[in-house]
């Protein structure tokens, strides 16, 4: 009798979303007429607006993306009407069979996860973001029984401290825009003691997500450091305490790298060449999910970001004595997954442990390595998160899945590397996977409040961040394709040597050290281009190498053909995001033709290392200097 009931419940379900999604068809065509009632509009606008053109520009662009978004909302909804009604069938269905201290555990981390979305809303989705967030939440908790399994794991109380102490860091610095709207600026003690029990919710559920993912990553993060043989780990550490000490002297004589002041205020951008440091620090884009930098390209940094600005934040406040203590902890933070990443590509190249070293050393002492180790940059954590996908599809790591979103979401480039996870002797399995990955970045972004990111892309609802926007700005569609081409190949020169030309430049009134204009062709940029090529003739059956070549040839296509950063000359700011690949390939070019040779190849690896180390690190010194003599502390 019961599954009678169902069924027909079922049935009255399905038959509500085809008549929901019939009457949206129906809007969704009559809107896409609107431009049909242009004079209609016109004199609305002359009536009601001294400006006609924008009210009727934004009128006739705003019905036309609604009809979009129905249109597409509605047909949605007739293909899924089935799974749905089943969906949410099954939900109530275990929901009942639940007992009682489940149910109401279950309410209350789906009601906890919903005031954390609202709390992390940019502002004009939040109702939307809401509502998803809590019907998301609820499929997520009860259909996949995920507190009955974090109650039946073993409860270890250093992962539960914490939890705590790294969700209440966390949602203290996400929820200050949240408090000054709701606790600061209102004086009403309903509406802050509201606000308040929201915050203490949203604590509660960050605290549960951090312990479930200390239970399912901690033992692997173990496992890998406890796999590091003694030359990786001497090297590691003896790195990482040089770039400690560093660090810590260059940014206690001069905020160059990571926050210079002009006239009693910070400079947000192009200090450094074309970095956002400042801007970057003051507004806390390692912790703050919703930071303006944190946008379309990146929707997610402020989310995989956050477990090492916690850090950085929990240290800098035990040491609060050392001033600028947190630009200094994340920065060396920074370093330290830089040589992670060297780490994991030595590996995927090299077995023996002379050529792990003597490949660790070069990449140590290329430009951007170094470049990169002293300036606060979001790609350092973007390259990361990508080196690790890469490393986890090689090793067939059960997380390479969510490495993906990881790294997609850090910076959106990085998930063009989709076909690593595809397998060619089942495309269809492939695509259902990749599928159901894009499913669960887009359910990630609206969790974390940040749906308006997408949305924006869709209808003009303000909030800025468009990716039409984004290439209007960043695009090269101003600069002819020749001279792209030589900011390209300049770029590959930079990929491991400094810049031939970088000076002072004091057109924006202050000091700022910045790239010369590009006129010639960089030989040093040819021949870099062609051994990697080379290297990947020599190699085209190895499947990294196959991923290093992909990855060259993504470059060219955004850098060059596309032109991303070519209108204000920032090619420098890729050079982390795509110098592996290049270095990658010349030394799999290098051990292929110098296989017999093992005296001359490691003599050739002992010149380049302190060729590199010699130019780079004068190119550094210089950048040091210039902080030291405009922007000293």
């Amino acid at each position: 009798m019961k599954f009678a009931e169902n069924d027909k419940i079922l049935k009255k379900m399905r038959l509500f979303f085809i008549m929901s999604s019939s009457i949206l068809i129906f809007v969704a065509l009559v809107l896409s007429l609107s431009y049909t009632i242009r004079n209609a509009i016109i004199i609305f606008a002359e009536n009601f607006s001294a400006d006609k053109s924008i009210v009727y520009e934004n009128w006739h662009k705003t019905l036309i993306h609604y009809s979009l978004v129905l249109m597409f909302f509605s047909v949605f909804l007739l293909f899924v009407c089935r799974k749905l009604s089943y969906t949410i069938i099954c939900l109530f269905t275990k929901f009942t069979n639940m007992s009682l201290k489940l149910k109401c555990l279950n309410i209350l981390f789906i009601s906890c996860g919903t005031f954390l979305t609202f709390v992390l809303s940019r502002g004009s989705t939040t109702t939307i973001d809401v509502i998803l967030s809590s019907f998301i939440l609820a499929i997520i908790f009860i259909n996949f029984n995920v507190l009955q399994r974090v109650i039946q794991s073993n409860f270890k109380k250093y992962n539960a401290l914490l939890s705590i102490i790294f969700s209440i860091s966390a949602i203290y610095l996400n929820t200050q825009r949240f408090g000054d709207k709701y606790i600061v600026n209102t004086h009403n003690l309903i509406v802050n003691l509201c606000a308040i029990c929201i915050i203490i919710a949203a604590v509660l559920f960050v605290s549960f997500l951090y312990y479930w993912c200390f239970i399912l990553l901690a033992p692997k993060c173990k496992l890998f450091f406890k796999n590091i043989d003694k030359t990786e780990k001497m090297l590691l550490i003896v790195i990482s305490i040089f770039m400690c000490i560093f660090i810590s002297v260059v940014f206690t004589k001069t905020n160059v790298f990571y926050g210079a002041e002009y006239n009693g205020s910070i400079v947000d951008f192009d200090i450094i060449y074309m970095s956002d440091s400042g801007n970057l620090m003051e507004t806390n884009v390692y912790m703050n999910i919703g930071a303006p930098e944190n946008d379309i390209r990146q929707p997610l940094f402020g989310l995989f970001a956050l477990p090492f600005g916690t850090i950085a934040w929990i240290v800098s406040k035990i040491f609060f004595s050392i001033p600028n203590a947190y630009p200094i902890i994340i920065t060396i933070i920074q370093a330290i997954l830089l040589q992670i990443c060297i780490l994991l590509i030595a590996r995927l190249l090299f077995r023996d442990i002379l050529s792990k070293l003597a490949f660790s050393l070069i990449c140590l002492s290329l430009y951007p390595t170094l470049l990169f180790s002293v300036m606060a940059e979001q790609y350092v954590f973007a390259v990361f998160w990508l080196i690790v996908f890469i490393y986890s599809c090689l090793n067939n790591s059960i997380y390479k899945k969510f490495l993906l979103i990881a790294a997609t979401g850090s910076l959106m480039p990085s998930g063009i590397l989709f076909p690593l996870l595809m397998d060619s002797k089942n495309v269809k399995q492939s695509i259902k996977t990749l599928l159901k990955l894009a499913l669960l970045f887009v359910i990630i972004i609206i969790l974390a409040g940040q749906f308006q990111l997408l949305l924006v892309n869709i209808i003009p609802i303000g909030g800025g961040g468009t990716i039409a926007g984004l290439l209007n700005s960043f695009g090269g569609k101003s600069i002819d394709f020749s001279n792209r081409l030589l900011q390209y190949i300049n770029f590959v020169s930079l990929c491991l040597f400094h810049p031939d030309e970088a000076s002072i430049n004091y057109s924006n009134g202050y000091a700022t050290w910045q790239l010369g204009n590009i006129t010639t062709l960089n030989i040093k940029g040819i021949i870099i281009l062609l051994l990697s090529i080379l290297g990947f003739v020599l190699n085209n059956k190895k499947t990294f190498a196959r991923t290093c070549m992909g990855w060259v040839f993504f470059s060219f296509l955004i850098l060059c053909l596309i032109g991303w950063g070519t209108a204000e000359n920032g090619l420098i700011l890729y050079t982390l995001y795509f110098s592996w690949a290049f270095i990658s390939l010349i030394i799999l070019g290098f051990e292929k033709i110098l296989s017999k040779y093992y005296m001359i190849k490691y003599i050739l690896y002992t010149i380049m290392f302190i060729t590199l180390l010699w130019i780079n690190s004068k190119g550094i010194l210089e950048i040091i200097y210039f902080g030291l003599d405009k922007y000293p502390i």
